[in-house]
């Protein structure tokens, strides 16, 4: 039986479209993700609608330190459709 060179190519596609997808997922949960700025508590540093790419590497390796910016999720804080808020590391443990 002859293989159809249509089926072939549409399968071909199909796995390279979930190739993109699953790599498009791994980077968004474990290396970066885009966000966008909502307020003005960052100030000069930060302007509201500022868009910015959150690494996440480094807080899972621990190496933040005093200084750095980052996201934090507080479901208490936050308001319909707010994720996650932006604020400097101004302290830590130890």
């Amino acid at each position: 039986m002859k293989s159809n060179p249509i089926l072939k190519e549409l399968i071909d596609w199909i796995l390279h479209i979930a190739i993109a997808v699953l790599a498009g997922i791994f980077v968004v949960t474990f290396v970066a993700q885009r966000t966008i700025v909502d307020g003005n508590s960052m100030v000069p540093t930060l302007y509201n609608g500022d868009q910015l790419i959150v690494e996440k590497i480094t807080p899972r390796l621990g190496k933040l330190k005093r200084g750095d910016i980052v996201t934090v999720y507080i479901p208490e804080l936050l308001g319909e459709g707010k994720e996650y808020v932006v604020k400097r590391i101004i302290a830590m443990e130890g």
